[in-house]
């Protein structure tokens, strides 16, 4: 017996022939043992429970801040474990007592025992037995020391301009209502055992696993936040093939690898004078740069991992050459041709624009250098190849420099020419949906506009640019604010838009007026879908509103949402000058008014002048 708990029972049970068998788990109890001696007397009760007994527990329970927020999730939120019967609150059908009160301090003094009840006692099992599990630490006061279990969930917050990641932490030894929202780094740094990405806690070797921050600026492609990939799996998830490490050997994709193959022969082929040996030379020289732009731990080994990029870099070379040259397709004796089905031209898309599914732009400029160079005179740049291919993902005519991989140069053919940052100090303010702005007299014009931050306001109109909403648009857009979130979090413009669009569009009515106005192109067809997109979309994503992209607009939208003289003008317009009749009427009436008045003014004229 090593707790002051257990040798006052040493105490209490004198006289009883007792064997003590420590068992491990949670039904681990000195007293249970007792019970599975063999030949030992029956212990039938310890102590008579009375009916005072549970009117201190209630007395005791009233004013307590603990027992009444479980009361609440007993009452709230049945399918917890707590429950509430004749004005006592259970737990898994055992009574709560009041921490630190009188009536527990009496309870772990009396002959009650504070773990086991009379009708759990059990038969003796087997002669086995194990050492008393280990205590929880605890600290110079003799509180418990706390430290997390596990974690339950993730998400994104926005303060001061910067996007921070926050874990849901499960507390050991504390009930799961009690988990909190912690900093990832702050967590990390705290606890540098705890993996923040598997939701255990890991050691290699016997030494602490070293965790990479996933903020260094040699990462660019990123596995998506567990979060985001929760609530919309397929539109982060490959279709038709992987690319890179995070989808390699997935099951459903290797059908694809004839296709990777054949392609990469196809382009060795095209080489000039290069075979497999300078190609894996190559490769060799740029796979330490090329590990180091992924945010996670490949578990490849060199061979495997080369051989891995240079397929997946021949492949989609190729597959920009014969989007090019078509007839390139149209020579070779495939049994299914890719580009010979639209169908399989939008899943390619959609594949190569994914965070995940991403090789490093540099990897394929290298690749396609060492195969053309020097250049033939007929072949565009690779750049330009990569433009044509995803011609359908973005508006605007620019030449992006600097560009990290497909996903972020789809972000860079979204963003304004040149930066704009908003005035210091100015923060967001939230507004009302496009219908309070419509009904206080704010117009909505579609923009000339290319860029999708392109969005004015003035003289009471606001122009925005048309956005073209389908099914193919909707997992690009998941995946640029993925991006933005993991590797931007000082420049979120796509979030930023969409968060200002969130707040335009609340209901279907949001949505029919901003198509009414050609501002949305709703290819999904039902508004209430569009509608749920707008607002599902950056719904887990808080943020404190300080440098928001579009806080002047916001600003300026509520100064002018606020003019009474607005809202006037248009009930005005709306009940009378609503169609030519009532118009003709109103002004009808106007000038009857007027005569009116006038006959009015000279009676009163000439009765002064008699």
């Amino acid at each position: 017996m090593v707790t002051l708990e257990q040798q006052k029972w040493i105490a209490k049970l004198l006289g009883y022939d007792y064997e003590i068998l420590y068992k491990p788990g949670i039904e681990n109890s000195t007293a249970d043992a007792l019970s599975r001696v063999t030949g030992s007397p029956t212990l039938n009760v310890l102590f008579v429970l009375q009916a005072q007994i549970w009117e201190e527990i209630k007395t005791a329970a009233e004013g307590n801040a603990y027992m009444d927020r479980i009361g609440k999730l007993a009452a709230t939120k049945p399918g917890l474990p707590y429950t509430k019967r004749n004005g006592l609150i259970l737990y898994k059908n055992r009574v709560v007592v009041p921490p630190k009160s009188q009536i527990l301090d009496q309870l772990l003094r009396s002959r009650i025992h504070p773990v086991f009840h009379v009708s759990l006692l059990k038969k003796k099992i087997g002669d086995s037995s194990a050492n008393c599990p280990t205590l929880p630490p605890l600290n110079d006061d003799g509180a418990f020391i706390i430290e997390p279990e596990e974690i339950i969930d993730t998400r994104w917050i926005k303060k001061g301009g910067k996007f921070f990641e926050e874990s849901l932490v499960k507390w050991k030894r504390l009930p799961i209502e009690d988990a909190t929202w912690e900093n990832a780094v702050e967590l990390q740094d705290k606890f540098p055992d705890l993996n923040l990405e598997d939701k255990v806690p890991v050691k290699v070797g016997g030494e602490l696993k070293s965790l990479e921050s996933t903020q260094s600026s040699k990462h660019c492609i990123y596995r998506v936040p567990m979060k985001l990939r929760k609530l919309n799996k397929e539109d982060y998830t490959p279709r038709l093939v992987s690319i890179g490490p995070f989808h390699h050997g997935s099951g459903g994709l290797q059908s694809m690898k004839k296709h990777k193959l054949f392609y990469f022969k196809k382009l060795i082929q095209r080489g000039n004078n290069r075979n497999l040996e300078d190609y894996v030379g190559l490769m060799k020289k740029l796979e330490e740069k090329t590990r180091h732009c992924y945010a996670d731990t490949i578990r490849l080994n060199s061979d495997k991992f080369v051989a891995m990029i240079l397929v997946d870099a021949g492949f989609i070379i190729e597959l920009l050459l014969r989007f090019y040259y078509w007839d390139l397709e149209v020579k070779d004796d495939l049994e299914e041709p890719l580009l010979h089905k639209p169908s399989l031209i939008i899943d390619l898309q959609h594949d190569l624009t994914l965070l995940e599914n991403q090789l490093p732009f540099f990897v394929l400029e290298e690749f396609f250098n060492l195969t053309f160079v020097p250049f033939p005179e007929n072949l565009p740049p690779l750049l330009r190849l990569t433009l044509i291919f995803f011609k359908n993902y973005y508006n605007q005519v620019m030449v992006p420099k600097n560009v990290r991989h497909f996903t972020d140069l789809i972000r860079t053919l979204h963003l304004p020419t040149t930066s704009r940052l908003p005035a210091a100090g100015e923060e967001f303010i939230f507004l009302p949906s496009a219908t309070g702005l419509h009904e206080s007299g704010v117009k909505f014009k579609v923009s000339s506009g290319k860029c999708l931050l392109d969005i004015q306001f003035s003289k009471g109109i606001l122009e925005i640019p048309c956005f073209n909403l389908h099914g193919g648009t909707i997992p690009f857009i998941r995946n640029l604010v993925a991006l933005e979130l993991c590797h931007h979090p000082q420049d979120c413009y796509i979030v930023d838009y969409f968060i200002f669009m969130r707040c335009l569009i609340r209901t279907p009515k949001d949505v029919d007026l901003l198509v009414q106005n050609r501002i949305l192109a709703n290819g999904l067809g039902d508004s209430g879908a569009a509608a749920a997109f707008f607002n599902n979309l950056c719904r887990h994503i808080i943020f404190s509103g300080s440098n928001f992209y579009f806080s002047s607009h916001c600003k300026a939208l509520n100064a002018y949402h606020k003019v009474p003289w607005h809202k006037w003008k248009v009930i005005f317009k709306r009940d009378y000058c609503s169609t030519p009749w009532r118009t003709a009427s109103t002004t009808a009436a106007v000038i009857f008014l007027l005569f009116t008045s006038i006959q009015t003014i000279c009676s009163v004229l000439s009765l002064k002048g008699v």
